[in-house]
């Protein structure tokens, strides 16, 4: 007589089930640590493309601002002739075309401040120009601005 041997059940290995329900757990983890690693990484990137152009602001500022660089510019014309680039290193993620000047403004000499009207004077005291500096990236991810007082 054949004996068989006894039946040991079905803890004897895995089921499809559980290793739909194991694969399917680890497929999600996966995901939610690569989209986590993507925002880190659009993070990083925005927060040197911010540096980039804050240095390159004050570098700007300071161009506009130096008289050896960039001579007062007395001729009231609607876009004075500031380059603020000039003597200017610039970082990778600025381009020349984004660094400009956004506008100029004349102080007026009533008490009133700044104005878009330019004076034709002389007088040293009148002669102080606003000079609102724009710096930004290619793809408009970092925009900012800075005010430089010129007297000339």
């Amino acid at each position: 007589m054949i004996r068989r041997a006894p039946h040991r059940g079905d803890s004897a290995g895995e089921s499809l089930l559980e290793l739909l329900v194991a694969v399917t757990l680890l497929g999600t983890a996966s995901v939610t640590v690569l989209g986590a690693f993507g925002t880190l990484i659009k993070t990083s990137n925005a927060g040197t493309k911010s540096g980039a152009v804050a240095t390159t602001l004050a570098a700007a500022a300071e161009s506009v601002a130096d008289n050896a660089r960039n001579a007062y510019d007395a001729s009231c014309a609607a876009n004075p002739a500031y380059n603020p680039i000039n003597g200017v290193e610039l970082p990778a993620a600025v381009r020349p075309a984004d660094v400009t000047i956004a506008g100029v403004r004349y102080w007026n000499g009533a008490g009133a401040g700044f104005t878009a009207t330019c004076l034709d004077t002389t007088e040293a005291e009148l002669r102080l120009q606003l000079i609102t500096v724009r710096v930004r990236t290619a793809d408009g991810s970092a925009d900012r601005t800075v005010d430089v007082v010129k007297r000339g």
